[in-house]
């Protein structure tokens, strides 16, 4: 299959191309996850984009995005990230899972931050110096700063 058959549109993210994934056809990639005749990866990537693809689907705000990162002159694969929206545009995020070291509260954050998410960037200093300088979630409990940097929290049951 075709990037453009699984994508819903295209956006251009700190100025590279990233592919937003049509949620509705995670069950087609799934069965077949082979993208312009490159693999996605074995089971554990294909277990963790189907746990991607479940957090946005309940969260509008959110969404799955490949991207094509070359590998030497000839070759290349698809990598993934989470964008959030923002008042800004897309923002790429790691979502992970915290518990605030003050008050104890539970829950889930976006975090832009991660060197690792801009590692295809053609100005990767530039696009973290501008996720750092975007408005951080403090704790929705006590609000202290979280031990992680966030722009989106949501209190889960860890």
């Amino acid at each position: 299959m075709k990037i453009e058959d699984v994508s819903k549109s295209i956006e251009v993210v700190n100025d590279e191309k990233l592919y937003i994934i049509d949620v509705e056809q995670w069950n087609v990639i799934k069965y077949n996850p082979v993208i312009d005749e490159v693999s996605l990866g074995g089971e554990n990537i294909m277990r963790l984009l189907s746990g991607m693809i479940e957090f946005t689907k309940q969260h509008d705000e959110f969404c799955l995005a490949f991207y094509r990162c070359n590998i030497g002159t000839t070759r290349w694969r698809w990598l993934f990230c989470e964008l959030l929206k923002t008042d800004m545009g897309w923002q790429r995020v790691k979502i992970e899972q915290i518990i605030c070291e003050n008050c104890g509260w539970k829950g889930e954050i976006a975090n832009p931050t991660l060197p690792s998410l801009y590692d295809t960037v053609s100005n990767k200093q530039e696009a973290l110096n501008f996720a750092w300088a975007q408005p951080a979630k403090n704790c929705p409990i006590c609000g202290k700063r979280l031990p992680r940097f966030s722009i989106w929290t949501q209190s889960t049951l860890l």
